[in-house]
């Protein structure tokens, strides 16, 4: 680990659900745009979200990443750098001085 410590911002976050009902499309799938998904199925929409299938004609999408705020410590100082385990997210750093 670098001298700067990593608050890292998490990716799925479960307690904050967005769900969403797509139109049936029979057989025990979802139907979102153009694309057909078998329920169980997962897929990403654009690094905003992660979705599933839960059942014939419903899918539920949780966000990617969480907005994480920067350690009180360095609230002005903090920088925000992409998150070296998921291109999607990103991570607050603290200055080294700071530690």
């Amino acid at each position: 680990m670098s001298a700067k410590v990593m608050f890292a911002t998490l990716c799925l976050v479960a307690m904050v659900k967005v769900s969403v009902s797509g139109p049936a499309s029979g057989g025990g799938t979802c139907f979102v745009g153009d694309k057909t998904y078998r329920v169980g199925d997962k897929w990403t929409q654009a690094c905003n979200a992660v979705c599933q299938c839960k059942a014939p004609g419903t899918f539920e999408c949780v966000p990617m990443c969480a907005s994480v705020p920067p350690p009180k410590a360095c609230l002005k100082t903090y920088t925000t750098v992409e998150d070296p385990n998921n291109s999607c997210c990103t991570i607050k750093t603290c200055p080294s001085e700071l530690v």
